[in-house]
């Protein structure tokens, strides 16, 4: 089965009326043609005011159903949308402290039966002490829900799902080459944690480099802050790409990934 994901920072602004601005409508007319099963954005902001008017539209343009997680500080909200003709949602789970803006986990039906696991995560934006944090916290979650699934009944290896895990990292990832101290967002030590948990940066597997942030101004540091990783093998890696035409409407650029899963039935979208 081939499996679409893909993650973007919306920059997220307050619009009068509670209605998308043109800037937001032309970022999800631009993400549709992308045709995701999962699109995972964070600064969602407003989202969840004035009666969800903008996380309606934002639906309504993409051919999707969100679902929202409230961010804990600058309502910077995490929205992932879902196809729901390919997807079906059996849970949610929606983290907050210790996570400064949060974390959104979606456990999910795929196709005919692909059971996955989708996390919508955005970093500590200032504070490289509180990212080393929150990547040890999600150890920590990760082994409280194999321990509730044990206690449940189930817990073996085939009924473990799959996961990925995909967001705006606020650091640099292991393969950034940095000059001199680590120290700010070029730190490190979010992402060696992940890699020892058993995630998977698809934008390390592909060799790709590409920044997703500070690459429009001179002096910033670029990096691929926005990333999509997996516990899936890397040779279920079938893409990878940054998409690189919509600088003009946010400050971060989409990366997304196609899985290629051995044994299932339906392929990935054009």
């Amino acid at each position: 089965m081939g499996v679409r994901v893909m993650t973007y920072n919306l920059r997220g602004e307050r619009v009068p009326g509670g209605t998308l601005g043109a800037r937001h409508v032309a970022q999800f007319e631009a993400l549709a043609r992308w045709s995701p099963h999962f699109l995972c954005v964070q600064e969602g902001r407003f989202f969840r005011q004035v009666y969800k008017r903008m996380l309606y539209q934002a639906e309504e343009i993409l051919g999707m159903r969100g679902v929202l997680a409230p961010s804990a500080h600058d309502d910077c909200d995490l929205v992932t949308f879902i196809r729901p003709d390919v997807v079906r949602i059996t849970e949610e789970r929606h983290r907050g402290h210790p996570f400064w803006h949060g974390m959104n986990v979606l456990r999910c039906v795929v196709g005919g039966g692909l059971k996955l696991d989708v996390i919508n995560y955005h970093g500590a934006p200032d504070s490289a002490s509180l990212r080393a944090a929150e990547g040890e916290c999600m150890k920590l979650l990760m082994k409280r829900e194999r321990e509730e699934k044990e206690d449940e009944g189930g817990g073996g290896k085939d009924d473990r799902p799959l996961r990925v895990l995909v967001g705006d990292f606020n650091a640099i990832p292991v393969n950034h080459p940095v000059a001199g101290q680590e120290r700010g967002k070029q730190d490190r030590r979010p992402a060696l944690e992940m890699g020892r948990q058993g995630w998977v940066d698809a934008g390390e597997v592909a060799g790709d480099r590409t920044p997703t942030v500070g690459h429009f101004r001179a002096g910033q540091l670029a990096y691929r802050c926005d990333r999509v990783l997996s516990t899936f093998p890397p040779e279920w890696l079938a893409r990878y790409w940054v998409v690189r035409d919509m600088d003009h409407v946010s400050d971060h650029r989409a990366a997304g990934a196609d899985y290629a899963i051995p044994g299932a039935e339906d392929g990935l979208p054009e």
